[in-house]
């Protein structure tokens, strides 16, 4: 797949996905943030600056 469909693709999955990891069901929330995170780091495309998805730690 070209980088130009994945990325047309993810703009129209993504508010959906945003939408589900706020839902009350752990298994919904839980399965939204798993696929926007493993969306985010996907080399292969990278649609997502690294940054983004990175920990933050409190100094």
């Amino acid at each position: 797949m070209a980088t130009s469909e994945v990325a047309r693709c993810v703009d129209r999955l993504l508010p959906e996905l945003l939408a589900k990891s706020g839902d009350p069901s752990p298994r919904i929330h839980t399965l939204a943030q798993h696929t926007i995170l493993t969306i985010a780091v996907c080399p292969e495309h990278q649609l997502c600056p690294a940054q983004l998805v990175q920990v933050l730690t409190l100094d």
